[in-house]
This record gives C-alpha cells, sequence and structure tokens, in this order.
C-alpha cells in the first residue's frame, strides 16, 4: 500500500453490490485503516449487528461523494478562486 498525496479518494474503485471491511476499504482506496475508523466515527454507516465491522458499498459511494460536494465551494461569474485562503474572491 503506497499511501500517495491523494486528496481524494477514488470512488470508483468502490463496488455497490458488495460490502466491506474496514481494512478493505482502506486498501481498496489507499488509505490508512486509521482514516477509515474516522471515517466511521464522523458518520460513515456501517451495516449493525457485524463483526467484524462491514460497510455496504453503496453507502460508502454516496458517503463519499457527499463528503467530497460539501468541500466544494463555486466560484460566481465575477469571482476567482483564491488558494491562500481557500475562498472564491473578486480580482
Amino acid at each position: 500500500m503506497s499511501m500517495g498525496n491523494k486528496r481524494k479518494p477514488n470512488v470508483s474503485l468502490i463496488q455497490t453490490s458488495r460490502s466491506y471491511t474496514i481494512r478493505e476499504v482502506a486498501e481498496r482506496l489507499d488509505r490508512q485503516v486509521e482514516t477509515v475508523r474516522t471515517w466511521v466515527q464522523e458518520g460513515l454507516p456501517v451495516l449493525p449487528g457485524t463483526t467484524p465491522r462491514l460497510i455496504d458499498g453503496a453507502e460508502l459511494k454516496e458517503w463519499l461523494k457527499a463528503r467530497q460536494a460539501k468541500r466544494k465551494k463555486p466560484c460566481g461569474t465575477d469571482k476567482l478562486y483564491c488558494c491562500k485562503c481557500c475562498e472564491p474572491r473578486s480580482p
């Protein structure tokens, strides 16, 4: 596992028709196991009553897409994105 400098996980690697353990999610998305455990604490749904904890692929994909969409800050027609403050600003 090569823990690269990727900002967002590649959700196309997740199959919606299967369930994953936390370790499998970490391997599939090239993340640390602790990162996936943090996602679970932040609200990533797990299947109830499963040991080891299982994560549904469809819910994982949906949760990651929603998390990604929440971070986006669209710029208006008269705005530019400022990399220093991470906000849309007037030029």
